[in-house]
């Protein structure tokens, strides 16, 4: 069983390296996170003892080209812009372009931490990329690194890699 995990990560973390193409390589920053961070959403409760702002009702962060789209969210800022933000929903959906590709998350919860470009996702996760999916319980993905790490300890996971791209990765 150990050894199955230990395989499972190793093809997951090729297979989500997300690595650029042989073109690209000359980008090495997919990630901007000194970016401005947008906030839209149908409500806004400041609580200016604590700093912690609450947005309620069709919530959009924008940064860059990530996007996250939840019920509710919360943040911590320092310098009027967010560091720290807390999302939930049914579920909470993130968009993110990278190289030319759409990478579509969902779950329950999300905690970005917009310094470390450090996205920690739970509850009932799911990825698409292009044909490709994956499903878990947790999953972290690092929008500056460019990696996804999934955490399959006591948790399912199932995933779906096309031919396409395992292929593109033995190259």
């Amino acid at each position: 069983m150990r050894t199955t995990r230990f395989l499972v990560t190793i093809l997951l973390a090729s297979t989500f390296s997300l690595s650029p193409t042989p073109g690209l390589a000359a980008e090495k920053v997919w990630h901007n996170t000194n970016q401005p961070v947008s906030l839209k959403s149908k409500s806004i409760v400041v609580d200016q003892k604590s700093g912690v702002i609450t947005y309620r009702g069709n919530v959009r962060v924008k940064q860059g080209s990530l996007i996250i789209m939840a019920a509710k969210a919360k943040t911590m800022s320092t310098d009027n812009q967010p560091d720290q933000i807390w999302a939930s929903g049914n579920p909470v959906k993130i968009h993110k372009i990278n190289n030319g590709e759409l990478i579509v998350l969902t779950a329950a919860n999300v905690h970005y931490d917009v310094k470390s470009g450090e996205i920690t996702l739970s509850g009932n996760v799911k990825l698409k990329m292009g044909n490709d999916t994956l499903d878990s319980k947790n999953l972290s993905y690092n929008v500056i690194s460019n990696t996804i790490t999934v955490y399959t300890k006591d948790a399912p996971l199932t995933a779906s890699f096309s031919p396409e791209r395992i292929k593109a990765l033995q190259k």
